[in-house]
């Protein structure tokens, strides 16, 4: 049954032609200090089979080192189709446990990173510890029905430094950690040499086997729906310098990293980065991959949140979580592999990204490209796409395994703007059977908003 509530139209309409506030800072990352800026938006937003009112107030704010952002954000709902919504007007899933009201903090950050001193807190947007090999480019609030405050804690200095990272710290399930140390003196000429120890876990990973009766439908006698285990990866690193000059810098690397005890994987390497203050800030990678049958690379990548319980086919016909299947699943093989990323921030405005991972076998390769556009002739674009484990060209834009954001908006009458944002997101489903699925599904959001700096 629809439900239409044109109070809520209406109520829409007043807020717009009565608001000189502007929108807070959108969800995708942002590339230039915040400065000082509030803002009101409000539109029409399209999630999957039901339509929602937009409402979004906000604020952020830099000062010296500091940097905050907050903002309340509401869906209510003005139709409702099959199937039907309980819990009322406004979206349940946006705020059915306690953790999500730490969403109206959205982060607050001190200093960057390789600072002597950086924290952020709140949002995560593609967190990378150490050279990535075990946790890249991690976001911790890609599920839309659940938002999670995480952390990020850096110290460093010139002959030392740590990180740590949780995903939540209301209710953490990842936990990483890094140290590194240059203990050799410059008396022997090796002094910039590094040696560094990651530590990561999933507290709780799904543990779980699913064994189909003839229907395919039907769990059968054997299969574990809800067990959990912690999954640990660990790993060794050592870097160092080969070329500084100027504002070019050019350092090999070499990680080794242990899943469970169980496989092992090497990465060597080489990064390359070129800073020109307010002009160029590039960095570059390039990877040989060797992994053995019981190890994944990058395990805790921007996509660990839905894959940790996604099933996954065995050979044998079982279906089994990720952390299950890399440590059980029969048929298993060595692989060598290829990894490159290539992020680039011009005039500190303009940001584009794209990275590319592939393997022997099949289903084996993984995609990125983003793309950040300052204000030209008054409209602003930005786009991100990110596809993983395919096999050819052909599949490239299948919306299994995809994430796609593309964002435009307009600005006129100096403090208003007009946006349009499309998404292909990920939400968990319990299907008859089959406790642990996904669904790619769509959103679609336009309206107006003001924003202003103060």
């Amino acid at each position: 049954m629809r439900k239409v509530k044109l109070a809520l139209v209406l109520w829409m309409t007043l807020m717009v032609a009565g608001t000189a506030l502007a929108q807070a800072p959108a969800q995708t990352p942002t590339i230039a200090p915040l400065g000082r800026a509030a803002g009101f938006v409000t539109g029409l937003e399209f999630l999957d089979e039901d339509l929602y009112l937009k409402l979004r107030v906000g604020m952020s704010m830099t000062r010296d080192q500091w940097a905050f952002g907050v903002g309340v954000p509401l869906r209510l709902r003005l139709m409702d189709q099959a199937p039907e919504e309980s819990g009322g007007v406004i979206r349940k899933q946006d705020w059915d446990q306690w953790q999500e009201w730490s969403r109206i903090i959205r982060f607050v950050e001190y200093g960057k990173r390789g600072d002597p001193f950086h924290l952020r807190a709140g949002e995560l947007v593609g967190v990378t510890i150490g050279h990535g090999t075990l946790v890249h480019r991690y976001y911790n609030t890609l599920d839309i029905n659940r938002y999670r405050s995480g952390a990020l804690v850096e110290v460093n200095s010139d002959r030392a430094g740590c990180e740590l990272l949780t995903d939540d710290f209301l209710g953490p399930r990842l936990l990483a950690a890094r140290t590194w140390a240059s203990p050799i003196p410059k008396s022997l000429g090796l002094d910039k040499l590094r040696f560094g120890v990651t530590v990561a876990s999933d507290l709780s990973a799904p543990w779980t086997r699913i064994i189909y009766r003839a229907d395919g439908v039907t769990p059968d006698v054997g299969s574990d729906l809800r067990a959990t285990e912690p999954a640990v990866l660990y790993g060794f690193d050592l870097s160092h310098p080969l070329l500084r000059s100027g504002n070019f810098g050019l350092d090999l690397y070499s990680d080794f990293n242990f899943a469970g005890g169980e496989g092992f994987g090497w990465h060597p390497g080489l990064i390359a980065t070129m800073k020109e203050p307010k002009r160029l800030d590039l960095e570059m990678r390039a990877e040989y991959r060797y992994v053995t049958a019981r190890y994944a690379p990058s395990y805790f990548n921007a996509f660990h949140d839905f894959e940790r319980s996604l099933p996954i086919r065995g050979k044998d016909g079982i279906y089994r979580s990720k952390w299950r299947h890399y440590m059980e699943a029969p048929g298993l093989t060595a692989r060598h592999g290829v990894f490159a990323e290539t992020y680039a921030i011009l005039s500190e405005a303009l940001g584009l990204g794209f990275s590319y991972e592939d393997y022997q076998g099949p289903d084996n390769t993984s995609v990125m490209a983003r793309a950040e556009l300052p204000y030209v002739a008054n409209l602003k674009l930005g786009a991100y796409y990110s596809k993983r484990n395919f096999g050819g060209l052909d599949q490239l834009f299948d919306r299994d395994r995809s994430q796609l954001v593309l964002a435009g908006r307009y600005r006129f009458l100096g403090f208003l703007f007009a946006f349009a944002d499309y998404s292909l997101y990920w939400i968990k489903t319990s299907p008859k059977g089959d406790p642990i699925s996904y669904q790619t599904l769509d959103s679609l959001a336009f309206g107006v908003g003001a924003e202003a700096d103060f």
